[in-house]
């Protein structure tokens, strides 16, 4: 009997463990059968899977196991000279390691594992394992250079592995680390590329938590319906999942938007739904925020007593998180609350220790929430000296913080219009020296043309003056073509002057929109927001004026990007025409076609700036006239050599009467081709579209650049 069900056993894992993996894990799921069936079977190859299985089944629930999996599944391919499996296994370690906070192992592993991918063409665990090195550089504190990690592993999925479940895992956690660094444009866009992928293949478990990402990344961006959209959706997808974190993290900002436009009892729901999904999980962290938020509930409602007793309960978390900012915006509102009961002393003492937090983290902005809290607190008691004292401590602080911004703003400024008129004398220093040469040489060469002249006639007086004659006539050919050539050199660079000042200006206008005006409104939006109005009129005018602001707000930002793309500036030229032909894609009744041969190098920053204008040229041309359905673009880019080739099906033109007119668009598309000292052959008709074939016979790649430059 014991024969037969051992055997019974066998057959039915090399059945599932054959057919598909994934259905074995969910029928055997239990970690005990797993590891009972790995006792029972002689097979080597069955017992790799089997180990494999309870890596995947433990890493979660129980990485310390997970890891003596994996050390088993390592050994047992090392002895079956198996190299494949011996990477994956290590791959497998290297995860668990940086679960684990060991992250010395983890490099060691990594350090080792990347370059021996790389030599075998193991592009699948390549992606896999750039996609480790950007885990371990987050959480070592670099998120920048985790950036370019998962960029690569990006790249890695989608030309070589084609794994868009790869490129899904990759994608979060670009955009995750732009999230972290406050970089929230650059993020949501990220963010969008995930959700395309993932909502195609339906991968629900990326969707719910990256739908919480982008809410969030919308809320700190003050556009208050887009993130309360993503938080809806991510309840959906994570209430379909049964995933309580990440359902409770969903409330929790949900409560907080409520929190924001003051609607308490909606905010209150949301709070106390999240509390009771963290308790289920025992998730500290949640529950530290969540009663903070029904703290500030229960202090605007009156209800001191709980709101005290709320900061209390999130103050004991943090202390076991040892968060201490989260500790001191508990302590500073427990504060607050002691002023209100009259209970000063303990108020101030309050506040002394959480000033002394504030200045050891470094925390600017809550120092001065703390000397706002003394100021109220001495009103309170009627030491008016003290309170102006306060006022004084508060406006000085302030001043300061707004100081500094001001002076790296306008240093920024002044380093650039110092760039702009350091160019500008240059270009006028070499323009004088153009003049001065084709002087010096017309005055050299006539003089020359004398002195030999003259000495031809002492030899031969009849045959000199016909030798100067057509000495003489050949000159004067030479030194028109060299005058023409230096007018048209002249030309060029002050065609090149007005294109470059074209585009700084563009980049001044679409950052001083983006940081300024920008700015400026969703400070406004913020204070119309936090006004308490009791007449139910104005509290409309307010709510109009704020979502008025909000529409300013989000077309200034469209209008900055316009001007002058995020993308292009911080990740390239590819990134930036891929975002332009996918919005184009979008658009009902045209599609696109893009294909590049080669390797997504930066190139110099102006040189991207002029390709970039000339792709988004070609396009405009066909969205606004062409009335066309495809629009094929291929670029190659070999070595330093770059060739376009840019197609429509639309109705075409006459091209010999659009350049007799000098159409603006095809002008600037020359204009700028001629910049980049590159050629451009355009083939048209009318009823048969457009072809565009542009050659730039150089371009100069950036040695070291940066992936993100926000």
């Amino acid at each position: 009997m014991v024969v037969l069900r051992t055997m019974c056993i066998i057959w039915i894992v090399s059945i599932l463990i054959f057919s598909s993996g994934n259905c074995f894990a969910q029928f055997i799921h239990n970690t005990d059968s797993l590891e009972s069936v790995l006792k029972e079977t002689k097979s080597d190859l069955k017992q790799l899977e089997i180990l494999h299985l309870l890596i995947e089944s433990t890493t979660s629930s129980d990485p310390q196991k997970a890891l003596e999996y994996s050390r088993q599944f390592f050994k047992l391919a090392q002895e079956l000279g198996n190299n494949n499996k011996a990477r994956l296994a290590h791959t497998e370690m290297a995860r668990i390691y940086i679960d684990l906070s060991l992250y010395d192992s983890a490099y060691k592993i990594l350090t080792y594992l990347i370059p021996e991918c790389e030599k075998t063409g193991d592009f699948e665990l390549l992606g896999r394992n750039y996609n480790n090195k950007g885990y371990l550089s987050y959480c070592t504190g670099t998120p920048d250079s985790a950036f370019n990690y998962f960029s690569k592993s990006f790249k890695i999925y989608r030309n070589n592995a084609q794994n868009e479940k790869g490129q899904a895992d990759a994608l979060n956690g670009m955009a995750s680390m732009l999230m972290v660094q406050a970089k929230y444009d650059s993020a949501i866009y990220y963010f969008l590329k995930l959700f395309k992928i993932s909502e195609k293949n339906n991968f629900e478990s990326i969707l719910g938590k990256g739908y919480i990402n982008i809410a969030t990344c919308f809320r700190n961006m003050n556009e208050t319906e887009k993130s309360k959209e993503y938080y809806l959706k991510s309840i959906a997808v994570n209430q379909k999942l049964n995933n309580t974190i990440n359902l409770s993290k969903a409330y929790l900002g949900l409560g907080n938007i409520f929190c924001d436009v003051k609607d308490y009892e909606q905010a209150e729901n949301y709070y106390q739904q999240a509390v009771n999904l963290y308790k289920q999980s025992n998730y500290i962290a949640g529950l530290a925020d969540a009663y903070i938020g029904l703290g500030d509930i229960a202090d605007n409602k009156g209800d001191l007593e709980n709101a005290y007793d709320y900061f209390e309960l999130s103050k004991s978390y943090y202390l076991q998180l040892q968060n201490q900012e989260g500790f001191l915006i508990s302590s500073k509102n427990q504060g607050s609350i002691l002023t209100k009961w009259k209970h000063y002393k303990k108020a101030l003492k309050i506040f002394d220790t959480c000033l002394l937090i504030a200045r050891e983290l470094n925390l600017s902005k809550r120092v001065l929430e703390i000397y706002h809290a003394y100021r109220n607190t001495y009103i309170a008691m009627g030491d008016f000296e003290k309170a102006f004292n306060e006022l004084q401590r508060y406006n000085d602080l302030r001043d300061t913080i707004l100081a500094i911004e001001k002076q790296l703003y306008v240093e920024e400024l002044e380093t650039r219009y110092n760039n702009e008129k350091l160019l500008a004398a240059n270009l006028k220093l070499e323009n004088e020296k153009l003049e001065k040469d084709v002087a010096l040489e017309k005055r050299t060469r006539q003089r020359n043309g004398y002195l030999f002249g003259g000495s031809g006639a002492i030899v031969l007086f009849i045959f000199s003056i016909s030798f100067i004659q057509q000495r003489n006539r050949k000159n004067r050919i030479i030194s028109e073509q060299r005058i023409i050539q230096l007018k048209e050199e002249k030309k060029l660079l002050a065609a090149r002057s007005i294109v470059e000042g074209q585009e700084e200006e563009r980049k001044r206008i679409a950052k001083e929109l983006h940081d300024g005006l920008g700015v400026l409104l969703s400070s406004a939006k913020m204070h119309f927001s936090s006004l308490e109005v009791k007449n139910e009129r104005n509290q409309t005018v307010i709510s109009t004026a704020t979502k008025l602001l909000e529409q300013a707000t989000t077309d200034v930002r469209r209008i900055s990007h316009n001007m002058m793309p995020g993308l292009l500036t911080r990740f390239g030229l590819f990134e930036a025409v891929e975002d332009l032909l996918e919005q184009v894609d979008e658009m009902e009744g045209i599609q696109v076609d893009y294909q590049f041969h080669g390797e997504e190098v930066r190139m110099v920053e102006n040189t991207e700036i002029m390709l970039y204008r000339i792709i988004q040229e070609m396009i405009n041309n066909t969205l606004k006239y062409a009335q066309a359905e495809n629009i094929k673009l291929e670029i190659n880019l070999v070595d330093h050599a770059l060739h376009i080739i840019y197609k429509d099906d639309g109705k075409g033109f006459n091209l010999d009467e659009k350049l007799g007119t000098k159409s603006m668009g095809l002008t600037s598309i020359q204009s700028r081709v001629k910049y980049l000292e590159g050629s451009i052959l355009i083939d048209t008709a009318p009823g048969r579209g457009v072809e565009y074939s542009i050659d730039i016979r150089h371009v100069d790649f950036v040695d070291s650049p940066e992936a993100v430059g926000v």
